[in-house]
């Protein structure tokens, strides 16, 4: 249904069409949609379609994903990865799913320095301690399998600072929070059902071509960005 168009618009589009030689429209065209289509919303991957178009996805963008069975298997990947990129030093949050897993303690016995997060100490200090490691290792709330996507929840445990500072992000996700569309994570976010101080996309390394069209990667975040998508289910 055609809607009429109050009079600043109609100057305004007025003077575009002038400028552009072309006829002035006196109503916006018809929409016959409203809201993603229904070949989107309808779509169901599985879980195992879903693991491989987020793990090829985030390839594509240059990061790394990796499916590990159990938590036995995933700290054993997470040294290999931190050996490959000869790391001295991470951070971590210090959430229950992190101590299950035992990241941090594996990290300590391989002679790698931990930091952990911890909204007790000063929180500059806590940032500095960000800006100076290695790698940060986060736990992903949900990934998102087509775009390749990490969500991060933001609380007092779960500091942004850990997956924006250091030059390299390593998340660990459970395979039940994997989606197909940020929309899902979004729905829980307005619905009230999920909660905090903010909500972090995280789509591969860093990259901007803001300057002269120059492609850049790792200016404004982590140059590199590995996941680890742990088959087991989630702790909450």
């Amino acid at each position: 249904m055609a809607v009429e168009l109050d009079p600043k618009a109609q100057a305004f589009i007025a003077n575009i069409s002038q400028r552009l030689g072309r006829p002035i429209p006196t109503t916006p065209p018809p929409r016959e949609f409203v809201g993603p289509p229904d070949f989107w919303t309808s779509f169901n991957p599985s879980k195992e379609e879903m693991i491989k178009q987020f793990s090829d996805n985030l390839h594509t963008l240059t990061g790394k994903a990796l499916l590990v069975p159990d938590y036995e298997q995933l700290t054993t990947q997470i040294l290999s990865w931190l050996r490959e990129l000869n790391a001295k030093s991470v951070i971590c949050w210090d959430t229950p799913a992190m101590q299950a897993a035992g990241i941090s303690e594996a990290c300590k016995q391989s002679g790698i320095k931990v930091v952990l997060w911890d909204p007790k100490r000063d929180r500059q200090e806590m940032i500095r301690d960000a800006a100076n490691v290695d790698v940060g290792i986060t736990w992903a709330d949900y990934a998102i399998s087509t775009t390749g996507t990490v969500a991060l929840f933001s609380n007092p445990l779960q500091g942004r600072s850990v997956s924006l500072l250091p030059p390299v992000h390593l998340a660990v996700v459970n395979t039940d929070r994997l989606v197909a569309r940020m929309g899902e994570v979004l729905r829980l976010v307005s619905s009230g059902e999920k909660t905090a101080s903010s909500l972090n996309f995280i789509t591969g390394p860093s990259r901007t071509s803001d300057i002269e069209m120059d492609l850049s990667v790792g200016v404004h975040g982590p140059g590199k960005v590995f996941v680890a998508l742990l088959d087991s289910p989630s702790l909450s």
